[in-house]
């Protein structure tokens, strides 16, 4: 039942900074697949997370190849994109302990290749949003997606309310 957010060639420190506090947030791990659209500054990833990029387990890859030879056969892989179908809440993300889940979210301006797109084809995910707008920030979207899956763990080891 672990989460886990992947980033395919994220384009904007800033983006994954605030997704890392997100990952934080939801006890998620944050997978990075290179290249990146910027220099990798922990220093900068650190303030834009509001110091919680170091409190995280962040994982590097070097391709997509590299990144998928880590998923098993029995994990859950969906990717996050304005042509899915699915809705988060239309998708069973409930799985047992020793499935992980991975929730894959593309370059800010590109997505993910089409190649990989083509392989997932099952599992494109869509939030619901105006039809005036094209996308939501990637951030928002990974922050959506945590939530939904957390919910559907009945938000199994967080915080439901301060003391």
């Amino acid at each position: 039942m672990k989460l886990n957010i992947v980033l395919y060639q994220p384009a904007i420190i800033l983006n994954v900074g605030n997704i890392a506090r997100t990952c934080f947030a939801f006890k998620a791990d944050l997978h990075l697949i290179k290249p990146y659209g910027f220099i990798f500054d922990k220093s900068k990833l650190n303030r834009s997370s509001t110091n919680h990029f170091d409190k995280i387990n962040y994982y590097e890859y070097d391709n997509w190849s590299e990144f998928y030879q880590q998923v098993k056969n029995n994990d859950k892989v969906y990717v996050f994109t304005k042509k899915g179908d699915k809705s988060p809440n239309g998708v069973d993300f409930c799985c047992d302990c020793e499935t992980q889940t991975f929730l894959i979210f593309g370059n800010e301006q590109f997505g993910v290749d089409p190649k990989i797109m083509d392989t997932l084809k099952n599992n494109w995910i869509r939030v619901p949003i105006n039809k005036d707008l094209v996308c939501l920030n990637v951030s928002n979207t990974v922050a959506i997606a945590c939530y939904e899956f957390s919910k559907q763990h009945n938000f199994k080891n967080l915080l439901r309310r301060l003391k």
